[in-house]
């Protein structure tokens, strides 16, 4: 893949260069142009991508990631236990903003997910299907953003680009908290151009709520989306796109929406009791997660800003290193050769998003990629905290498609067709085994099999070793469906005051492995979950394992 991406990489440089120097363009036209206008073609387009991205969303959900993240059990567990018991994990009711770990998750996809329990039952697909569903809506919403602003040409390219992204598709497939955000956003972005375009007040409602949804999604947007809406408002009001009372309208709106997590916050920064209903409640978390996110105020912090303009760059463009559920390198976001003409585009949209003459649809994105670009300069940086920075990356790099279609088609043509290329060796990659390699032991595989093994067993204690899982309580709370107050009524902490807190014992399971585990007269009627590397601590002929992927169930031999 390193040589095709260079090839390709010295393609798009000299297709971007020759865009500027050509002195006849070479827009499509004719038949191939009736064609693509019409509404017939429109409808067959759009539907086949829809349904080739809800394919590589969908197809082997609940194995691809293979096995389940410390991050989605925690998420999952509150949700189901929400669906189920009406209480969270630390038993609260229907809290506004969970405290799981200790520091709390956002709320939206843990409702989203509540609600998908509910219908559905439990289990992994049924947890990263509302995940996807939100992947797959985004490809149409995506495509009317784009004909609305650059036209039905654009959109094509645009839904195309977004659909085959190795970043949207792998956010699509799990569920972190963070990972809504990019389509709430868009929901947001998308009704607040209707609502430009057309003058009607209920679109700016609609845009309204779904920010506001963005808020629940995720807590760093708590930086991005207010400078957002305040450029794309102020933008408006200066092309008189909207009126003061549609813009109270809207505000009143986002008040009613976002009161309960603005009140939330008032509790935990300034240290206010907390509030417990029959119906909802409103916790304390055992610290703020700012400092793990947000860069420190000091000395240093100017210099880690600048740091991170560096590594925001190279994230778009040539990549950098993260974890293997957030991108695989030689892909990166949209493909490593693909940035040459998203920097056009974004050349080409801010150019139009500035004009103080004209007004331009555009603005709204531009707004949404400043929002998103000041946020990643004050956070520790990755892919699933960047998150809302990639779909106006990828609107970027439809612009440049666009603006090369309009004066070189023919290199237009061969830029789409070096995406479908890389797109068909991602999709071998990550459908054909090699990424569930890959994500065998970060997604700790075989860890669903050893502890609903272990569960199953009639057993006193049920011992759980961390090694090479992070979190054991969690999946077992997750895998096992224990009751939230089983869970909360007999858990200890190794820390109950951390950030994230870790289980050291609850019911009859334990977190740890003892020291002499390898005496079988020491434990009768006990079952360990080990990794796969601590069987020789049982090397004793009284033990017998069951083995799964990368953990075992050990018992002492005739325990059934």
């Amino acid at each position: 893949m390193d040589t095709y991406n260079l090839i390709m990489l010295f393609v798009f440089v000299a297709a971007t260069v020759g865009a500027f120097v050509i002195s006849r363009p070479r827009p499509v036209q004719g038949k191939l142009l009736t064609v693509m206008e019409s509404e017939r073609f429109e409808w067959i387009f759009v539907v086949a991508v829809t349904l080739v991205g809800a394919a590589l969303r969908l197809v082997a959900l609940s194995v691809l990631p293979n096995g389940f993240n410390q991050d989605e059990a925690s998420i999952g567990y509150d949700s189901w236990a929400l669906a189920n018991y009406g209480v969270d994990r630390n038993g609260y009711v229907m809290p506004v903003y969970p405290v799981a770990w200790g520091a709390g998750h956002g709320p939206l996809y843990t409702y989203v997910a509540m609600v998908f329990f509910k219908l559905f039952g439990g289990g992994v697909f049924v947890y990263r299907l509302p995940m996807a569903l939100m992947g797959i809506a985004s490809l149409p919403v995506f495509y009317l953003l784009v004909k609305r602003t650059m036209g039905k040409r654009a959109g094509y390219a645009g839904i195309l680009l977004l659909a085959l992204a190795p970043w949207h598709i792998m956010l699509s497939r799990w569920g972190l908290d963070s990972n809504p955000l990019p389509f709430t956003t868009l929901l947001g972005v998308y009704f607040f151009t209707v609502g430009t375009d057309t003058g009607k007040t209920r679109w700016f409602i609609f845009a309204a709520l779904s920010l506001c949804l963005s808020l629940y999604a995720y807590g760093a947007a708590l930086v991005a989306v207010p400078i957002l809406v305040i450029l794309a408002v102020a933008y408006a009001l200066r092309h008189k796109r909207i009126k003061i009372s549609q813009l109270l309208w809207a505000g009143v709106a986002f008040v009613a929406a976002v009161l309960p997590l603005a009140v939330f916050y008032v509790i935990n920064v300034f240290d206010l009791p907390e509030i417990r209903t029959s119906f909802f409640s409103i916790p304390r978390l055992t610290v703020m997660r700012s400092d793990s996110v947000f860069l420190a105020m000091d000395k240093n912090f100017v210099g880690n800003v600048l740091k991170n303009v560096g590594t925001l760059i190279a994230t778009l463009t040539t990549g950098t290193p993260d974890f293997i559920w957030n991108k695989v390198e030689a892909y990166n976001i949209v493909y490593l050769f693909t940035f040459p003409l998203a920097v056009l585009g974004a050349a080409l949209t801010f150019r139009r998003a500035l004009s103080l003459k004209k007004y331009s649809a555009e603005s709204v994105v531009a707004a949404w990629f400043i929002g998103a670009v000041a946020l990643a300069l004050i956070i520790h940086q990755n892919i699933n905290r960047l998150s809302i920075l990639f779909i106006p990356w990828i609107y970027f790099l439809t612009a440049g498609v666009e603006y090369l279609a309009s004066r070189l088609r023919e290199a237009a043509a061969v830029c789409l067709a070096a995406v479908l290329a890389a797109a068909g060796s991602f999709g071998f990659y990550y459908f054909g085994g090699e990424y569930a390699k890959a994500t065998d032991a970060a997604f700790m595989n075989g860890y669903e099999e050893a502890i609903t093994d272990a569960y199953g067993r009639d057993c006193d204690r049920i011992y759980c070793s961390y090694t090479g899982v992070n979190g054991p309580f969690i999946l077992t709370l997750f895998f096992c469906e224990i009751p939230p107050e089983d869970f909360y009524t007999t858990v200890q902490y190794y820390d109950p005051k951390a950030e994230f807190r870790h289980a050291y014992k609850f019911g009859k399971f334990v977190f740890t492995l003892p020291s002499d585990c390898g005496d079988p007269e020491a434990y009768d009627k006990t079952v360990f979950v080990v990794n796969r590397s601590e069987l020789s601590k049982f090397s004793s002929a009284s033990f017998e394992w069951a083995v799964y992927d990368n953990f075992a169930v050990v018992t002492e031999r005739g325990v059934s």
